[in-house]
């Protein structure tokens, strides 16, 4: 009985002619090399997202997907991509035209999109891919589109500026366009009006030959960690009968993810961070210890190196160069760091660190959002992990509020609440 599998999973699905979800990888169609390549990534079953939305998406039906941080909602999007991409690149290899275009809010995203990309290319033919931000020079990305890219990954006002740039006849195909993060696309600086000239542009151009399976229509895919309610009414025109997936909670914190609160006065918080990353009971590597500031990430990262013997540390903020930034994200995957000090901002949805089981908030995010998507880093595909926050009455405004999301959270998922949280 479908309905028995979705609530099991706490999947919803809205939509004519929603697909059924599906139990196993092996019950797609694909190259014998990509199934292998999934295999080494550690992709061995579908999570619930990706049960019910990468049926529903290969069947080139507009999605919105909304599920929690770390649940898997990239490979949701992005195998269909390169099962598109590759079905066309054999035939209609077109220099400049790119077969799907994933649009992400920051470098950092869309860098780490496309490397999981090529990993899942790895071995197909002409299926170069383009990364297109402002973070590197124009015309090297320019260059790289006009050779052949089936797959693009770019940020809003790089794309614009390469819509700018290049003359109608480059425009990208783009049968798919996804976005990623949607409601930080539409809440960054100029982006929703950003967003809708890019859908507009893609709108004229001449789809050409295309197959059957996506006949005159393009593909729209959001997808989001909140309920996305803004982008689906700003973006209602754009999309053609929709499915809507919902998967878990949305805006709660990661169930797999253990959550502790220690009042201290700001004097006393760099005290209890080096208390905790000296005791081995505790502390496990890699962490990451969330600050609110550039320069607060700075000195952290500083003194934790200074005082806790051994422990190999970096820091990442808005400023870190995006080459520096990448290589702390590779640091973490490959364990060759301990401890990342970052802003919030930066690091807190949408690049996958899988590896981190331990999450410290040294200054507390001042909303709520915020801060579920900092804890929701230490639980990913399913992993439990701890979340550990310093809290004090600097945060009062989001006392209540707080408390009435942590009454939702099992006891064995929370610990004993400091009494001058608990009494407020």
């Amino acid at each position: 009985d479908l309905e028995t599998v979705r609530e099991s999973h706490r999947i919803k699905a809205k939509g004519r002619h929603v697909p059924p979800p599906l139990m196993d990888f092996a019950h797609l169609v694909l190259p014998d090399v990509l199934r292998e390549n999934m295999r080494i990534a550690g992709f061995s079953a579908p999570t619930p997202v990706q049960m019910q939305a990468l049926p529903a998406a290969l069947t080139a039906r507009d999605l919105v997907v909304a599920a929690p941080t770390g649940s898997g909602k990239t490979l949701a999007f992005l195998l269909p991509c390169v099962l598109h991409a590759y079905a066309l690149s054999g035939a209609f290899c077109t220099r400049g035209q790119p077969y799907a275009i994933v649009i992400a809010p920051t470098h950092d995203l869309c860098s780490q999109l496309e490397v999981k990309a090529q990993m899942l290319c790895r071995g197909l033919p002409n299926m170069r891919t383009a990364l297109l931000t402002g973070e590197t020079p124009l015309p090297p990305q320019l260059h790289r589109l006009r050779r052949g890219a089936a797959l693009a990954f770019a940020t809003p006002g790089r794309l614009l500026r390469v819509l700018e740039t290049l003359p109608q006849d480059e425009w990208p195909r783009a049968d798919i366009v996804v976005l990623d993060e949607v409601d930080r696309l539409l809440t960054s600086r100029n982006g929703e009006e950003s967003i809708k000239r890019i859908l507009a542009q893609l709108a004229s151009v001449d789809g050409g030959a295309r197959d059957q399976r996506i006949g005159s229509t393009r593909q729209i895919m959001m997808l989001s960690a909140t309920r996305a309610w803004r982008a689906r009414r700003v973006l209602k025109a754009w999309l053609h009968e929709a499915i809507r997936i919902g998967v878990g909670d949305l805006d709660v914190v990661a169930p797999d993810v253990r959550q502790t609160f220690i009042w201290l006065e700001n004097s006393a918080k760099k005290r209890q961070l080096f208390r905790i990353l000296t005791d081995s009971n505790r502390f496990s590597s890699p962490a990451v210890v969330f600050v609110e500031s550039r320069l607060g990430a700075e000195m952290l990262a500083r003194a934790v190196e200074q005082r806790c013997t051994g422990i190999r540390t970096r820091y990442v903020h808005g400023e870190t160069p995006s080459t520096e930034r990448d290589a702390v994200v590779r640091a973490c995957q490959d364990g060759s760091v301990d401890v990342v000090v970052a802003t919030g901002g930066l690091w807190s949805r949408g690049i996958d660190l899988t590896r981190i089981r331990l999450v410290i908030n040294f200054d507390m995010p001042n909303n709520l959002n915020e801060y579920v998507h900092q804890v929701g880093r230490a639980g990913r595909l399913g992993e439990s992990g701890h979340a550990i926050t310093f809290i004090n009455k600097d945060s009062k405004s989001l006392f209540h509020e707080l408390l009435e999301m942590l009454r939702e959270v099992p006891s064995s998922k929370l610990d004993p609440l400091p009494e001058q949280l608990r009494k407020h």
